[in-house]
């Protein structure tokens, strides 16, 4: 993309630099929220910057900008690259601030960024995905932080194991994956997810609605590892996957190893839901030709 933001002010990729005492950087004290950018359109910003608030209020961490200032800096930043032609993925990330001793928060900064969105082969949906299972909880699990260590040093195990995704357990009770949510589907019908030490999800949170809507109620409840073995179907949600079928965990097969029916009715309302967000949105879209 030609141009990010940082503190309310549109730049050129080249000139979007941060300095070194930055405490996102030095303490990692800051957080972030991730959505995609579609025909033009963030798609779900209110939730978003919703949650981001959240997030910072967690942390202790003061946001020296309104909500709607926020979504007009997202809004402008689209508009910079082009408006209706944008697709990609918006990072928003508010950090402590500049530091000169290095510990110490000051004004709090916003950098909001756009960049190429993950591509998925037709195959995840239609064939399902794997997980790497891995016993770990995150550090503030219900916020989302940018303290993303663990995964990343999984990921050569993650790519030999062919898995999309890391299952986080604790000491066998599931909690999340490291970059989705998880539901599992049980022999006697019901879809269950993990009930704590995990980051509720947007995704998840609409998947949990739409599910209700199509009389597939969702319980949240303690899952285990041991479990696996009594579910017949699996599926994680997030951001940028939407709703993709799970059918092996580690060695274990989950239900008969192929793609169940719920994964297809939800993925199918889920990508619905989209459509309509970015028909219902498009009008408030705009084109800045010079920043």
């Amino acid at each position: 993309m030609e141009y990010q933001l940082i503190n309310g002010k549109v730049l050129r990729t080249e000139e979007a630099l941060i300095p070194l005492n930055d405490l996102g950087l030095l303490r990692g004290y800051s957080v972030f929220d991730y959505f995609r950018v579609l025909q033009g359109v963030p798609v779900f910003i209110e939730d978003h910057v919703e949650r981001l608030y959240q997030s910072t209020a967690r942390i202790d961490l003061d946001l020296n900008w309104t909500a709607d200032e926020i979504k007009q800096m997202c809004h402008d930043l689209v508009a910079a690259n082009g408006g209706p032609t944008v697709n990609a993925g918006m990072r928003i990330v508010v950090t402590g601030g500049f530091a000169s001793d290095g510990f110490t928060p000051t004004d709090s900064n916003i950098f909001i960024t756009l960049h190429p969105l993950p591509t998925y082969a037709p195959t995840d949906y239609t064939a399902g995905r794997g997980l790497l299972s891995s016993n770990y909880t995150r550090s503030m699990a219900e916020i989302k932080t940018t303290i993303y260590g663990h995964v990343i040093s999984l990921r050569k195990k993650m790519k030999e194991a062919n898995a999309i995704e890391a299952l986080y357990h604790s000491d066998g009770l599931i909690t999340e994956c490291s970059r989705a949510n998880i539901f599992f589907v049980t022999k006697d019908n019901r879809i269950i997810t993990p009930a704590s030490n995990l980051l509720r999800g947007i995704t998840r949170k609409h998947v949990i609605r739409l599910a209700a809507e199509a009389s597939y109620p969702v319980i949240e409840e303690d899952i285990y590892m041991a479990d696996l073995h009594e579910m017949k179907e699996a599926f994680i949600s997030s951001t940028t996957k939407g709703v993709m079928p799970i059918v092996k965990v580690d060695d274990i097969f989950i239900g008969n190893g192929a793609v169940g029916e719920v994964s297809i009715v939800l993925r199918n309302a889920f990508l619905k839901l989209i459509d309509n967000y970015i028909a219902s949105h498009q009008q408030n879209q705009q084109v800045i030709p010079e920043v």
